[in-house]
């Protein structure tokens, strides 16, 4: 699992709290935020709020790839060179590229918009990464020719420092015993740096209470890289899903107030439902009745049902009357739809659909609320 903080500008409060209460309060894992984004509208707000937990799962994978490739490099050699590339995104693209660990037929599967954002945002969070360390690589290889011993530690002491600067709040493990590899500058200020590499690491809860020791730490940080990748493909297709039904609104000229947030949800909750769907293709017109009447509140949708928002705002022969006004357009395709009609509505029998004129105050109900509401589709059109 991976947790992601809430908000960007989280610094202040990182500084004000524990990093227990940080985690506990100011993160939350990624199945939490995937069924928030499910129960959200999207809005400029939102879409950035997508945009930046995106970030943050591509920086995951970066960093994650980053140990686990120092972890896996057999040689003294192969980590010099590893660390030198970290001065160039060119050369460190070429330990870290997607590709070297995921299928590229599962990335060349993914829609093409999905492709273009990985790749744009992981060029800035590598461009980024590259800034952080560029300094730290001059002074690498300006020691590593007379002191290889040193320069390794100090090479070593950085790596750890991708998941003591807060990769580990991230993942949720911290090392089992608190082993100090020395002091680094973070932010002007000296942090003195706890090994994650040749210490034993453990996922932690959220009290940052030791749990579970990982056995194999290659494979964990390699899982964690595919982890990343999968939760940011599923973030995406949910950010594109969302922004095609925003698209479709504004083509069917379909608006909702900030105000009306619930009506906005229930009617793309609607839009989904598999007898309104049915309904809709024998008489497309019943898409604009459900949004005249969901946005008059005359009715709501809820726990998949058309049903009236108070007693009075929807009667209970409202239903029949409406299949059968011979103002609209669902009269004539009674007899494809009534049998979805009646699951959508709610309606248990099916006399329950026949128009019922014999109920003079009833039907003059319907009567007057289709002249009321109903008229505002020709001005809607």
């Amino acid at each position: 699992m991976i947790w992601l903080r809430k908000k960007l500008d989280d610094q202040i409060v990182y500084g004000e709290q524990s990093s227990g209460d940080y985690i506990k309060n100011e993160m939350l894992s990624f199945s939490d935020y995937k069924q928030s984004i499910e129960e959200s509208i999207l809005d400029d707000n939102l879409e950035n709020d997508i945009k930046w937990k995106s970030f943050q799962l591509v920086d995951v994978y970066l960093r994650c790839m980053i140990v686990y490739k120092w972890i896996v490099v057999p040689t003294i050699k192969g980590k010099i060179a590893f660390f030198k590339a970290f001065a160039s995104p060119k050369k460190l693209k070429e330990y870290v590229s997607i590709d070297c660990l995921i299928p590229s037929e599962k990335i060349l599967s993914l829609p093409h918009n999905i492709q273009e954002n990985f790749q744009t945002i992981f060029n800035e969070v590598m461009n980024d990464f590259v800034k952080e360390y560029k300094y730290v690589v001059k002074i690498f290889k300006r020691n590593v020719l007379f002191h290889k011993t040193e320069s390794l530690l100090y090479a070593n002491t950085n790596i750890s420092f991708l998941l003591y600067g807060g990769l580990w709040s991230a993942l949720r493990v911290l090392p089992k015993a608190k082993n100090s590899l020395g002091e680094l500058i973070a932010d002007t200020k000296p942090m003195n740096v706890i090994d994650f590499i040749d210490t034993p690491i453990c996922h932690i809860n959220e009290f940052e209470q030791i749990e579970n020791e990982i056995k194999d730490k290659p494979e964990f940080f390699k899982l964690t890289v595919i982890q990343s990748i999968d939760y940011f493909i599923t973030l995406q297709k949910l950010y594109f899903v969302k922004l095609t039904k925003e698209e479709y609104l504004k083509l069917k000229c379909y608006f909702f107030e900030d105000c009306e947030f619930d009506i906005k949800k229930q009617f793309l909750d609607l839009l989904q439902d598999s007898n309104f769907v049915a309904i809709k293709n024998n008489c497309p017109e019943f898409q604009d009745y459900c949004y005249i009447l969901l946005k008059t509140r005359i009715l709501k949708y809820k726990n998949n049902i058309l049903q009236a928002t108070k007693k009075d705002s929807w009667g209970v022969y409202y239903p029949g009357s409406f299949i059968h006004d011979k103002n609209l357009e669902l009269v004539k395709h009674f007899n494809q739809i009534n049998t979805y009609f009646m699951e959508l509505f709610g309606l248990k029998k099916n006399k329950d659909l026949n128009d019922k004129e014999s109920y003079s105050v009833t039907y003059n109900g319907y009567k007057n609320l289709s002249n009321n509401t109903f008229l505002i589709l020709n001005l809607f059109r």
